[in-house]
């Protein structure tokens, strides 16, 4: 489909992505002839504004909210398909994700579409966070979710500039993403041991497992942003809600 074409167009523009350049991949699009153009047009705008620094495939979730004085705190949880990390994002308030939303719409006018829960529709005169319905909790979860993972791929939907950059700076700060470069730069300082032929070959192997593993992982993460698939997936999540309660 045209959107899974734009998608894969996108993710060439990533070094580590070298072969989605290759013939087997270019040549499924040459028919339409839409990959090789987009591709030549993404590929020097990656090298002009460094899209490798950005985080192809994170999920995002939040998985639960507490109180903390008289507002609710978020847990977020994080996984980085690259990386094969987990993690817990800082604790973050509201207000925060409000400050998040107001640096990055100025970059970009596009934030402005997704959404995003307003202030007087949360809370009444004389009414705090920790007050909410159940009901008003829940969907305000599900709205800043979206919000945040509509950052996340904004280098997906949007054109790839120095304001895309820019957000995805703030967003993957925002996550904690910051903590998780420094955990991959003390491991690749870490003194490597010799290996004999045996070790290397088996590193070869399992090298060559992990790399097709992050692709079908990483194509995935991408079948996921096409409108359908989103589409049936909040579907199934509302059916399956429902039968539970």
């Amino acid at each position: 489909s045209r959107d899974l074409e734009r998608l894969t167009t996108r993710a060439a523009m990533w070094k580590k992505n070298d072969y989605l350049r290759s013939a087997p991949f270019r040549n499924s699009y040459e028919c339409t002839g839409t990959f090789n153009h987009g591709h030549d047009h993404d590929h020097d705008q990656s090298e002009e504004f460094g899209i490798d620094f950005v985080r192809q495939a994170l999920g995002v979730h939040i998985v639960n909210t507490f109180v903390d004085k008289d507002r609710l705190a978020y847990t977020i949880y994080i996984v980085d398909v690259e990386s094969k990390k987990e993690w817990y994002a800082p604790i973050r308030y509201f207000v925060d994700f409000e400050e998040l939303r107001s640096a990055t719409v100025r970059l970009n006018r596009a934030v402005e579409k997704l959404p995003f829960p307003t202030s007087s529709w949360l809370f009444g005169i004389g009414q705090d966070e920790a007050s909410l319905s159940f009901h008003i909790k829940d969907a305000r979860i599900k709205q800043l979710e979206e919000f945040i993972r509509g950052l996340c791929n904004l280098v997906y939907t949007e054109n790839v500039d120095n304001a895309t950059c820019e957000i995805a700076l703030f967003v993957q700060a925002f996550l904690g993403c910051d903590s998780l470069e420094r955990d991959e730069n003390i491991f690749d300082s870490q003194v490597s041991v010799p290996l004999t032929m045996v070790h290397l070959h088996i590193a070869g192997v399992n090298k060559a497992v992990d790399i097709l593993k992050e692709s079908i992982q990483l194509y995935t993460y991408r079948l996921f942003l096409m409108p359908t698939f989103k589409t049936l997936i909040v579907r199934f999540i509302g059916d399956i809600k429902r039968r539970a309660s």
